[in-house]
């Protein structure tokens, strides 16, 4: 599936360190101009200047720049809500510029979840930034993820699908939660080509990531069946707490998918995606560290 660019279209990705900033950069084709913004600047990524935004003319915008929510404990509550309210100021604006046709952020399913948190109350101001960008000429896609895999995760071992993955390739995989613990999995670029897509063809409106739901068994079993066949896999004894699913209903995304004729990646492609990358990082890093 293409991105549905056109000849003149001019990309500005906001965050584009992150997970999904990089995941985003990696799909677009060499010869598309492309203006990277991080809060560190180094020879490919910027810091955000109004002016220099202007100068570049985007005619998208993708957004992707927020502290994740383990950096409140950080920076503090007080920086960690001003930082981020500057990043959504800053995705206002660039987005406002008279060039773009469509802008693009990377919520979170904490604004649906945890709508009273610091990070939550944050990712619903930047939602609504998003809705209100809607004009005549200018669509505006809110892409809420819940759970995504790919190659271009942080910090590999904070969640459950990556370090799976880590655990498999070392020989003994062991699921913490002592209850039944379900996610709906779509990799991120897969994501982010839907709702680019969707924006750029004119459509505007929130997209929650879906995908079959899979308790954490389940997945434990996929990524040994797929990494290391031979590991062995565990639980922690029941704890006598209810099941937790952290999930979309899997409605808009399915909707978003049959809109485009997009066919996703399953789950056994995002494990077999994911690993490439994972496990021959982790062999080397092993093989530097002896």
């Amino acid at each position: 599936m293409t991105l549905g660019l056109t000849p003149t279209d001019r990309i500005a990705v906001l965050g584009a360190r992150g997970w999904f900033g990089s995941t985003f950069c990696s799909l677009i084709p060499a010869d598309v101009p492309l203006l990277r913004t991080a809060s560190s600047p180094d020879e490919r990524h910027a810091p955000w200047s109004r002016s220099a935004l202007e100068d570049f003319a985007p005619t998208v915008v993708v957004n992707c720049a927020f502290l994740t929510r383990e950096r409140e404990a950080v920076e503090g509550l007080e920086r960690f809500t001003a930082i981020n309210t500057s990043l959504i100021e800053q995705f206002e604006a660039t987005a406002n510029l008279p060039s773009v046709r469509a802008a693009i952020t990377v919520s979170s399913g904490a604004a649906v979840t945890e709508p009273d948190s610091a990070y939550g109350s944050l990712k619903i101001s930047e939602e609504q930034v998003a809705n209100s960008l809607v004009g005549p000429v200018r669509s505006s896609v809110v892409l809420r993820a819940y759970s995504v895999s790919g190659p271009f995760v942080r910090r590999p071992r904070d969640y459950a699908f990556s370090d799976f993955i880590l655990q498999a390739a070392e020989g003994s995989v062991v699921i913490q939660a002592g209850h039944p613990v379900f996610r709906r999995y779509v990799g991120a670029s897969d994501a982010l080509q839907v709702a680019v897509r969707s924006a750029l063809e004119g459509w505007s409106g929130t997209i929650e990531t879906g995908g079959p739901l899979v308790e954490m068994a389940e997945l434990a079993e996929r990524i040994v069946a797929r990494v290391n066949p031979a590991a062995t896999i565990s639980r922690a004894e029941a704890d006598g707490l209810p099941a937790q699913t952290y999930a979309s209903d899997d409605t808009t995304w399915q909707q978003a998918c049959d809109r485009l004729a997009f066919v996703p990646m399953d789950l056994d492609q995002q494990i077999d995606e994911t690993a490439r990358v994972l496990v021959r990082e982790s062999i080397e890093g092993a093989g530097h560290d002896g």
